[in-house]
Order: C-alpha cells, then structure tokens, then sequence
C-alpha cells in the first residue's frame, strides 16, 4: 500500500459508488445495513446546507468513503453516515440502537458533540468537550477514527468559514487530531491533517512551499528513478524481490525541518523518502544490509522499530543514508503488512477484518492501549483546565524515548523525561517512594532526562515521601501534577494538625516568624504553595 491515500473532498458520492468501494476490502459483506443508514442518514439531514452552500448529506458521505479508505468495521462505517444525526437531527440514541445496533449508537454518542450544555468560555467548552472524547475513546476506539475522518472532511472544507474560525479549528486538529491520528498509526491521515492545518495557520509558508514543490517536480522526479533504479539493481544481485518508491515528504514535515534548520526549501537535504516492501521480517534486515552496504549510513539516525516498535505499534526498518550526488535521503523497510499498518493503522485498534457488521454480534472491543488508559485515568482525577490540557498534549506528544526496566520491559515516555518521571509512569507509589535511580548500572541524579535505550532502575523506601526536590526532578504534566496533589494534601493535613503550621515550607519544619531563609528555598516553597492552591 504506500502511505498516501487521496483525501479529497468529493461532492457527487452516490450509495452505490461506496458500495462498490466496500466491497473491494470486504467481499461479501452483506451491504443492506449500510444501505439503510444512507437512507436513514439522508432523511435525517433533508433540508440542511453545510457553510459551502452543499447539501448537508455531502458531509457524511465524504466521512464515509474516508472510513473506507482507512478499512474500518461496518458498525464503524453506518456510524460515520450517522454521527451527526443525534446532534443535529433531534434523532435519540435510542433509536439509533434500535434502528441499527447498540456498538453503532455507542459510536455515534461518542461522536456527539456537548453542546447542548451550557459554558461560560469557549475555552471550557472545548476541554470538556476532549474530555468526553477521551472517555468515548477509552469505551470504544472507533470513536476516535469517526472523529478523525470527520476533522479530515471538515479541514477539507474549512475555507466556507471565517478566518478566525478557520485558525481555531486549525490549531485544535494541530495540536490534538494530529497526533491522536499518530498515536493510532493512522500515518495517512496525520500527515493529510498536518498539511491543512499548514494551509490554514501558516498560508503564505503553504502555498510558497506547494509551489517551489511543483517546479521542482521534474528534477525530483528523475532523482527519484535514479535512485530507485540503483536499489533495484543492488537488489537483484542479492535476488530479493523488494517493491521501491519514492516521494517527497509533506509539506508541513519540511515546513517543521526549514524552521529548526533555520534554512530554506534549496537548502534541506533529506526530504525524500524512499520506501522497500519485502516479504518478510527476514529479507528485511537483508534489505538493510544492502543499503548500508552500497549507501553510506548515518547511524544516529538508525531506528530498528521491528526489534522495538513504536508506541502506535508500527513496526520496520527506519535509515537515514548518503545517496547519490551526497545527498542524505531516508529510507524505509517493511513487510507488505507493516506498510498497510503504517498508513491505515493496525486492525486489532477496532476489530477491522474480525466481524464488526452492524446489528451483528462482532468481536469484543480491542482492549483500552496504555497510553490511553492512562489518559482516562488522568481526566478524571484532574480538574484544572489547564493541567488537563498540558497532559493531553503531553501525552499526545510525537517526540518519545524509549527506555527499559531491569528486566528488559520498553516503557515510552516523552523526551525530556527524567528518571523521576519513569517512576511515576511504572505507578504513583513507586514515584512518592522514590529514594533515588541508576541509569544503565550507575547512581544519576533523579532529574536527569533520559536517552534512548537507557535501562532505569528506581530505588525505593517505604518511609519516603515526595519533596519540593521531586518537584524539581519531573518534568511531564502527570508526574508533576501527582507530587503537586500529595504536596497540597500533606500541607492541608499539617495546617488540620497544627493550623500555625500553615506557613511551614512543604517538606520541612515550620519556620518561625521573619526567619532568614535561602532565596531559591523561599521561592519554592512559596511556589508549591501556589501550586497546591490551584489544585484545591
């Protein structure tokens, strides 16, 4: 498959062309419970235009034919025509069950939006609104793949509104779809999504890049063929068969290297990407072998996600080599599953090729991943807004490293993390009971950010408690917000003990009144103060 799917927006979608596109990844499905949801959908919207001037219809027929695309179950597929018809339809969710089936009524309230309930902020809106998303997401994933495809329709057709409607919604899908889509392995979708929002946040950078992309399309074209024919070349020496194309990376993914490289489109090297499909895991490290062997490797930039896949669970051989003509070019290996995996997301997400008709009893949900149950977890025992948000994205986050407990189990946490932020991840007991860690063997101070591939091992003390020092020595939002709760609970038990304890620094004994203290100690503690109050 190669990861790039068409998205575009297609106005005159009939039942029958979805039909015959269904029926091409599920021969011999039986299609008549689709059939009654675009009846049941189209009724539903009679009368209603999207801001385009289009009949309304339009819209959740394109959210179809993109769950089709991305090969999602038939109870995923009738909810697709259907998610909008409880919000805006006045259609209940009991019949919607009744009519098709208790997943598909599921699917469709996790779609729903909550704006019938009343906000004093957009801003509270919209994070009560993700939160509802998380909890639908836990119950069902194919929520989140609804949704998605709806965003992507949505993003297709954002110019119908106004300007800084189009920046709100950009930025939203920027900084939660994109990579909510990455942390499913839906690379089709994360990249499609990314380049809309360049559109619509950065519009002179998009159309600038989309146009020195198309006059260079000829001498890009003709490097790719020589590249290719290379490869392919080298292979047949070794007579394995590989599949190889190349293409241009997208265009937000060069926007994001021109801004840390601080340079120019002429100037950026590795903007290729070459792609090498093989039968199996075996001819590929075969077919890495020969790269490296006729290509010169950059080696820090060497990833072996078969040995260690990726927290979406995608899986090759990712290598960054010195091609012809000196220029650097990154190259791909996977087998014919990986690669689908890789631009459609794995099937086990949402039972995908394992039953799934609507009204049929399909297979149990796939079960809730880590980093989402951790997620839910994290929802319902934070109420500030803004800590919820911080983790979301945190969490969401596309930058990771991967290290190892001492008996060799991967744990991924966000770049940056320290060793105090691994043992909060293992569990919040084992992060309060922290005493210190050894990184890879040797004693490291608890704040120190991790590297990829360092083995963690947390020294723990049953009458340990977390100080204004665990404070310092984390850095994502779930393991700073977990010692922040106990500081405030420790501090309010204190002040019920001994209410002239109140100002006593966190950690530590009370001061007495006008007591000289360090500045940098006043400051935390004043700070911890403050933060325990935010979180009361």
């Amino acid at each position: 498959m190669r990861d790039g799917l068409d998205f575009s927006h297609e106005p005159g979608l009939s039942c029958e062309e979805l039909e015959r596109r269904i029926r091409a990844y599920r021969e011999g499905a039986d299609l008549e419970v689709f059939r009654k949801a675009f009846r049941f959908a189209r009724e539903a919207h009679r009368g209603q235009e999207r801001s385009s001037g289009e009949e309304y219809f339009v819209h959740p027929c394109n959210v179809a034919a993109i769950l089709i695309k991305l090969k999602i179950d038939m109870d995923g597929l009738v909810a697709g025509l259907l998610h909008d018809v409880i919000e805006d339809c006045g259609v209940s969710r009991e019949e919607v069950e009744r009519e098709f089936s208790e997943p598909v009524a599921r699917i469709v309230t996790g779609m729903t939006n909550i704006s019938r309930l009343s906000f004093k902020t957009r801003r509270a809106f919209q994070v009560e609104n993700l939160r509802r998303m998380v909890v639908a997401m836990a119950r069902d994933l194919r929520v989140i793949v609804v949704r998605l495809a709806d965003r992507m329709h949505n993003m297709r057709t954002l110019q119908y509104v106004s300007d800084e409607r189009q920046r709100g919604v950009a930025q939203e899908t920027l900084d939660i779809y994109v990579p909510l889509a990455g942390r499913l392995g839906i690379g089709s979708v994360k990249r499609e999504l990314e380049d809309l929002c360049l559109r619509f946040l950065h519009p002179e950078a998009y159309y600038r890049l989309a146009e020195k992309a198309a006059l260079d399309k000829e001498r890009r074209t003709r490097r790719i063929e020589e590249t290719v024919g290379v490869i392919n070349e080298k292979f047949l020496e070794y007579s394995v068969r590989a599949s190889i194309s190349g293409r241009l990376k997208n265009l937000y993914a060069i926007f994001r290297k021109m801004q840390d490289g601080e340079v120019d489109f002429d100037q950026l090297q590795d903007i290729l990407v070459f792609e090498i499909t093989v039968d199996n895991i075996t001819e590929c490290y075969k077919s890495l072998g020969i790269v490296h062997e006729n290509f010169k490797p950059v080696m820090s930039l060497f990833k072996d996600h078969i040995a260690i896949p990726e927290s979406n669970g995608h899986q090759g051989l990712h290598t960054t080599v010195v091609g012809p003509n000196l220029q650097k070019m990154e190259i791909r290996i996977r087998t014919q599953e990986m690669d689908e995996a890789a631009a459609i997301g794995s099937s086990s997400l949402w039972g995908r090729g394992q039953g799934g008709d609507a009204g049929v009893a399909g297979p149990a949900p796939a079960p809730t991943p880590d980093w989402l149950q951790g997620l839910l977890d994290f929802s319902e025992d934070v109420e500030d807004d803004d800590e919820f948000l911080s983790a979301l994205k945190s969490d969401l986050g596309e930058k990771e490293v991967f290290v190892f407990t001492p008996k060799g189990e991967v744990r991924t946490l966000a770049r940056g993390a320290t060793a105090t932020d691994f043992a909060y991840a293992i569990h919040t007991d084992i992060g309060h009971r922290m005493t210190g860690a050894k990184v890879n063997g040797k004693a490291v101070h608890p704040g120190r950010a991790l590297e990829p591939g360092d083995t963690v091992e947390v020294l723990t003390d049953e009458g340990r408690e977390p100080s204004a020092e665990s404070l310092r020595s984390a850095r994502t939002p779930r393991a700073r917000t977990r010692i922040k709760r106990w500081l405030m609970r420790s501090r309010r038990e204190r002040e019920a003990r001994d209410p002239a304890a109140g100002g006593a620094a966190p950690g530590g004994a009370a001061l007495a009144a006008g007591e000289d203290r360090p500045v940098l100690v006043r400051g935390m503690a004043d700070a911890e103060v403050r933060l325990a109050r935010c979180c009361n």
